[in-house]
């Protein structure tokens, strides 16, 4: 008998009046990892104007962290971080590729397959070795999935209908999908389909058929990513009574956008045929994003299995100007309605807050406290740590996570990380305790690091470094950036000018 179901049986013999401790009875996990989504996307971090009902469900019912960082500045590095459990100063790769997990690092969701759990992706890898039509290696087979489907690059992700009608290099009009026997092979579906629906029938029908076992399901979704694409009524996929509202909710009595609009180019690399209502079109996506959320959590309620599903919903990095942004909101020029990076200063690619804080609820009935608010500092790469821990898995052998299990729970002596590190191209970045520190120019070790205490200066606005009772401070945060570049792909690169 699997094991799962022994502590499952056990639990559920024991006296009605018997406290079950949230970790006895290892629970089913769903992991929700949106795209480019900041974290003033969402109704619960502040978003006054994009409508979240169900996210907002998610947070009053569940737990919601305030200091939730992604793993990285940009997606590849970033779910990277997410999958092994390393922060980016121990991957591969200085920039957005991070390919060959599978090949060089081990993945948690590999320790979950081998401890009975049945795994699921559906959504965005953000790489695999690839030769036309044919996976050659690194596909999330590789990985610790069972099934698979979506896509394996991310250049095709940045596409959500594939009906060839974005603007840009050319893209696969197909997506891949596992097949039991292991290998992965061109899934096509029509080009009407709205790609984030396919996704999220994929991951219903897995919880229904997987309800009577321990599953993990892994929803990389691609909403907020580049194209700005929705289904509008009238069109092939728009489902009149599953969209009610989504879009006309952003458009007045004459269909014209409620927001102050841009015309959105994106240099024509993502701009549908007809971009002049992008800000509509985006809140659109996010409240879609947020309807679907709202299918799973009722899903479970009508398997019964929501007291045992732990659900996780965050953001692979802050928000992009290659979405609902102006890109002149980025250059500093315009203030976005939005405010999708919050408080926050910097977007994606930035090591500032606002590039690599992130959204995080954490919902569980009956075994979260609920409103719970957490404000301890983790990042993606806890999430691993977490979930082994949870569902008493082996942990990895090489891992700088640290479960957050004991927040989630509200124990008295919770977990902490002594810091958070990040290291993109020429940038670095550390947190410990309230200060942050950003070393932009990474060529040696004399090169200057910009200090902020977050507490009192959550925008990164005053640099503390030439202030004399920093020191002490700086020279800690120095000697941590130093450290944890030693000897990694990232060490110290030489500015092309």
């Amino acid at each position: 008998m699997n094991k799962h179901w022994i502590y499952f049986l056990f639990i559920t013999l024991l006296p009605a009046c018997t406290k079950v401790d949230p970790v006895s009875s290892p629970p089913n996990i769903i992991l929700i990892n949106v795209d480019d989504i900041g974290y003033g996307d969402f109704e619960p971090y502040g978003q006054q104007l994009i409508k979240t009902p169900f996210i907002n469900q998610m947070a009053r019912e569940g737990a919601l962290f305030s200091n939730f960082y992604a793993g990285s500045t940009v997606c590849g590095p970033s779910r990277a971080a997410l999958l092994t459990g390393l922060h980016t100063g121990n991957l591969r790769d200085c920039g957005n590729g991070q390919d060959s997990l599978s090949i060089h690092f081990e993945t948690w969701p590999q320790l979950l397959q081998k401890n009975g759990y049945r795994t699921a992706m559906f959504g965005k890898q953000h790489g695999a070795l690839l030769d036309s039509t044919v996976v050659i290696g690194d596909s999330p087979i590789d990985r610790g999935f069972d099934e698979f489907m979506g896509w394996l690059n991310a250049v095709d992700a940045h596409q959500h209908f594939i009906d060839g009608k974005t603007n840009g290099w050319d893209r696969r009009d197909y997506l891949f999908r596992s097949h039991p026997d292991g290998t992965i092979m061109p899934y096509r579906i029509n080009a009407t389909r709205y790609v984030q629906n396919e996704f999220l029938s994929h991951g219903l029908d897995f919880i229904q058929k997987n309800k009577d076992t321990s599953f993990f399901l892994y929803l990389p979704f691609t909403i907020g990513h580049a194209e700005l694409a929705v289904p509008k009524p009238g069109d092939p996929n728009h489902d009149s009574e599953r969209h009610e509202h989504l879009w006309e909710q952003y458009l007045d009595d004459d269909g014209q956008s409620i927001f102050p609009e841009f015309d959105y180019r994106g240099d024509n690399i993502y701009a549908r045929p007809v971009p002049y209502l992008s800000r509509a079109t985006f809140a659109a996506m996010v409240s879609h994003l947020d309807r679907d959320v709202g299918e799973i959590l009722a899903l479970l309620r009508s398997l019964e299995i929501e007291k045992n599903t732990l659900v996780l919903l965050t953001s692979d990095n802050g928000p992009a100007d290659e979405g609902g942004i102006d890109r002149h909101q980025i250059d500093g020029k315009i203030e976005s309605p939005f405010n999708s990076n919050g408080i926050f200063q910097g977007f994606k690619r930035s090591l500032h807050e606002g590039g690599i804080r992130v959204p995080m609820i954490a919902w569980w009935p009956g075994r979260i406290r609920e409103g719970l608010r957490v404000d301890d500092y983790f990042a993606n790469y806890d999430i691993g740590a977490t979930i082994l821990n949870l569902t008493r898995s082996p942990n990895l052998r090489n891992t700088d996570g640290v479960s957050f299990l004991s927040s989630l729970i509200e124990e008295k002596d919770r977990a902490r990380h002594e810091f958070l590190y990040w290291e993109w191209r020429d940038h670095q970045a550390v947190r410990f305790d309230q200060y942050k520190a950003i070393r932009k120019v990474n060529q040696g070790p004399a090169d200057p690091v910009e200090l902020y205490d977050l507490t009192r200066d959550p925008a990164e606005e005053v640099d503390l470094s030439a202030v004399s009772s920093y020191q002490d401070i700086l020279k800690k945060a120095i000697t941590i950036l130093n450290r944890e570049t030693s000897g990694t792909a990232c060490r110290f690169i030489p500015l092309k000018r």
